[in-house]
């Protein structure tokens, strides 16, 4: 109908802009007029036209157009552009960065697409963030060990383990994410399939350990959810609210940015362990790492914390991601800020020993 290829216009062209963002810049994307092509596609499709934006500046609308236009009102952000005419016919918050769909929307959608019952797995980083913390405070504070490296990055660590074997040994050996969520999941529903969702191709690595595959059946990327997502016909923003149970806090959810898990450790001991002297590094990339790890081999990061991320902005910015790595940030940054408690209990420690004696 023409009241769904409007619809659908609208969200691909302010999609588009989301994208791009503002700047003089052109860009280039597919274009038909009666087509739809997901956001997810744009930088993704062969043999794409180069179309001229229609204003050399991509902010097209510095405010609200809504005079006269179609009836969007319950839409959070839209615009709708003639381009024959080269008119803005309908703009509402245009160049807002907005997230895909909410949280519980694209749970939602995961229901849909095969039954199955979400879990966010910033409740297993919160697992690890108060594990972390005691190690930290009762082993390199007290000078028992020389620095501690945190293992929730499979790049990372199999950087450390191959090319600095001699620093092997202070990884942490505490749950990643994924595999504390995965082994709390078995725990309470021993038959079910556990399938962990992420921008990170490397989790594909680590689900292929011994200690891990027996908790983890299957790892996919963003982008391969959304090529699922399509192929079903099942569109995430519009899915309804249904009541998710979301448990995590402030601090598990910041992980997927690069500092977010040194600084949720750091939020937990100041936080327990008030009074505890907080050395942090964090590296992001592969080459940052390098160096940093050619730091502590030399002895001079000695009762430091040290983060390493394989990609740099961190797992925000993954190869499995759909939207830019910036944009990803932000989005973390509202769930972390609308988190109802900023630090995992401490009496979760006792958990985290429980899971980590699984086989």
């Amino acid at each position: 109908s023409a009241k769904k290829r409007i619809s659908r216009y609208c969200a691909f062209l302010a999609a588009a802009l989301m994208l791009t963002g503002c700047g003089g810049t052109k860009y280039d994307m597919p274009y038909e007029e009666q087509g739809s092509v997901s956001s997810y596609q744009l930088f993704n499709i062969a043999n794409r036209e180069t179309i001229e934006p229609f204003a050399k500046d991509l902010c097209v609308a510095a405010k609200d157009v809504t005079a006269g236009g179609p009836d969007l009102q319950q839409v959070g952000a839209a615009a709708l552009f003639d381009t024959k005419n080269l008119e803005t016919l309908y703009a509402k918050n245009a160049n807002n960065q907005m997230n895909p769909a909410s949280l519980t929307k694209v749970m939602t959608a995961l229901v849909a697409l095969k039954h199955g019952s979400p879990d966010e797995v910033a409740v297993g980083a919160d697992v690890g963030c108060i594990s972390e913390a005691h190690h930290y405070v009762n082993e390199v504070a007290t000078g028992k060990l020389p620095f501690l490296f945190t293992s929730c990055c499979p790049a990372w660590a199999v950087l450390v383990k191959k090319q600095f074997p001699d620093l092997a040994g202070e990884v942490s050996q505490e749950l990643t994410p994924m595999v504390a969520t995965a082994r709390s999941i078995k725990v309470n529903r021993p038959n079910a399939r556990v399938v962990f969702i992420g921008p990170c191709a490397a989790k594909k690595l680590e689900a292929s350990r011994r200690t891990v595959r027996s908790h983890v059946d299957f790892v996919i990327t963003f982008e391969e959810l959304a090529g699922m997502f399509d192929a079903k016909g099942i569109n995430p923003e519009e899915a309804e609210e249904l009541p998710v149970n979301i448990k995590a806090t402030g601090a598990g959810r910041g992980y997927a940015c690069s500092g977010g898990v040194a600084g949720a450790i750091e939020n937990c001991i100041n936080e327990y362990f008030p009074g505890t002297e907080i050395k942090i590094q964090h590296a992001e990339g592969l080459a940052d790492c390098k160096k940093i790890l050619t730091l502590a081999k030399a002895g001079k990061l000695n009762g430091y914390m040290i983060e390493g991320m394989g990609c740099p902005g961190g797992c925000v910015a993954g190869v499995g991601t759909i939207i830019p790595p910036e944009r990803a940030k932000v989005a973390v940054e509202q769930l972390v800020k609308a988190s109802g408690q900023s630090v995992p209990p401490r009496e979760m420690q006792d958990l985290a020993e429980k899971l980590s004696e699984m086989d």
